[in-house]
């Protein structure tokens, strides 16, 4: 695509059920444009280990938004370099509690979960 004569890539693609999606580039530009604090990420990938759930799921949480339970500064101090989170599932009695944690910790757990 060009623009004003220049070449400009294509942030946004669509699948065949009209879906959008993020190309590579457009995540890189993103990623790029958030360490020049040019924009800030709205959400993130949440890596959670359950062992009750058979193992690891990825959820999209927002972030700082209203009714969210995940603000900017916990987001800024865990999350990876690629803008991911992890968390940990333990039942206290039977009561079900979410930790996040960093990322060695969850990768520590996680091959513990798989042995």
């Amino acid at each position: 695509m060009r623009w004003f004569g220049k070449k400009v890539s294509t942030l946004w693609i669509e699948d065949s059920e009209g879906r959008r999606h993020l190309t590579e580039e457009g995540k890189r530009k993103f990623d790029r444009w958030e360490e020049e604090g040019k924009i800030q990420r709205v959400d993130c990938q949440v890596h959670i280990l359950d062992p009750a759930q058979d193992g690891e799921r990825v959820e999209t949480w927002l972030i700082g938004a209203d009714g969210s339970s995940l603000d900017r500064e916990t987001y800024n101090r865990l999350r990876d370099e690629r803008g991911h989170l992890y968390a940990l599932i333990h039942y206290k009695a039977e009561e079900k509690e979410l930790y996040l944690v960093a990322k060695p910790m969850w990768d520590q757990a996680f091959d513990a979960f798989n042995r």
